[in-house]
């Protein structure tokens, strides 16, 4: 069954029977179309020509809901994945999102800019797409403001949220700022930043703050007693763009400060770093024996662990390193996780090559750091 509704009436209802059909309009004359209305069908819809106009169109006058507003997002990025569509029209079609409210549509957004932050970190035009994904973001922010409003939605303080976590990835220089000094208020009053702040917060310190911060947040997290708050202090360690303050976060992975149940997640964050993947990679490959000891009996920590250090590559050397040395290393427990994340890396690497060109082309060619 698939709903169509043509410039916001109530949507027809249609069964589909074959593999292959043919919905007539009620009205040619209609400005926009929109397929599986209410997102009631399992399938993904790829508009093309006019009938994309009129979406965006539609989207900019604020004519679809929150949950079509998303779907047109979601399944234009993955049409961009599978390579069926150009990453400039999925760029373009944020580019009419800018009053976009709904946390739901925004959260599905950061995870969008997330995967290709990290596909072209380093690459041509890298350095001008992040300063394009602070433009795009910050407006939203800005209208939420840094702290939240009394008695203020949860939604609205889930948005802020993921708004700041953006702007921090992006390395906003007005919010690295920020949160330089809302981490010296925490420091001396955590009451002061909203809990759910805090990791960005953080990660913004260590992205700006250079060693003296580094040193502070280590100190924080081996005196706290809160292990939530104390994760959140070692995950953020990752951000540092400094490659010897990295190396020390990587050696902090085998100390008593992290708990065995957690470093794993240490590892994954810090195998985010564009600088730092490789370092990351090569920490765990040099601890293996230790690492291996910790998790060998299987479950989700070693499968976790396979994959982290590896769903960021996307080389062929990259892919090289990684299948030589499970091959000299097998981990008959994760097996399985070992081959997604040579898969994964294939994916990334085609998802590059077949957009590199479009990608060059929205955001131009300059210094890749």
């Amino acid at each position: 069954m698939i709903g169509v509704s043509e410039e916001g009436r109530e949507a027809v209802r249609h069964l589909l029977t074959e593999r292959q059909s043919v919905i007539p309009r009620e009205d040619p004359r209609s400005a926009w179309v929109n397929v599986n209305s209410g997102q009631t069908g399992y399938f993904r819809v790829l508009y093309e020509g006019a009938l994309h106009a009129g979406q965006v169109r539609a989207l900019r006058e604020g004519r679809l809901s929150p949950l079509d507003r998303l779907a047109l997002e979601n399944d234009l990025f993955a049409f961009v994945r599978s390579g069926l569509a150009p990453i400039g029209d999925y760029v373009s079609l944020l580019e009419s999102m800018k009053e976009e409210a709904s946390y739901a549509v925004w959260s599905d957004i950061a995870g969008n800019l997330f995967a290709i932050d990290g596909i072209w970190a380093l690459e041509e035009g890298w350095p001008a797409f992040r300063r394009w994904g602070a433009a795009l973001v910050r407006p939203a922010f800005d209208r939420l403001g840094f702290l939240p409003a009394e008695k203020e939605s949860h939604q609205r303080r889930l948005l802020r949220s993921s708004l700041l976590g953006l702007l921090v990835r992006f390395g906003e220089a007005s919010i690295l700022e920020e949160a330089v000094r809302r981490f010296s208020e925490y420091r001396e009053d955590p009451a002061r930043l909203p809990a759910d702040l805090r990791f960005a917060v953080f990660q913004g310190a260590i992205a700006a703050g250079g060693a003296a911060a580094f040193d502070e947040v280590v100190a924080l997290a081996s005196r706290i007693d809160d292990q939530e708050e104390k994760n959140k202090l070692l995950y953020s360690l990752a951000r540092t763009p400094d490659p010897a303050l990295f190396d020390r976060a990587l050696e902090l992975v085998l100390s008593p400060l992290v708990r065995v149940q957690d470093a794993v997640s240490v590892i994954g964050f810090l195998a985010k770093n564009p600088t730092g993947r490789r370092r990351t990679f090569d920490f765990v490959a040099a601890h293996w024996e230790e690492l291996y000891r910790r998790y060998e009996s299987g479950g989700f920590a070693l499968n976790r662990l396979v994959r982290s250090i590896a769903d960021e590559f996307k080389t062929a050397e990259e892919e090289k390193r990684v299948a030589d040395f499970f091959a000299a290393h097998p981990v008959p427990a994760a097996k399985r996780s070992v081959a997604q994340a040579i898969e994964t890396i294939r994916s990334n690497r085609e998802i590059f090559e077949t957009h590199r060109e479009d990608f060059v082309k929205f955001f131009g060619s300059g210094p890749t750091g």
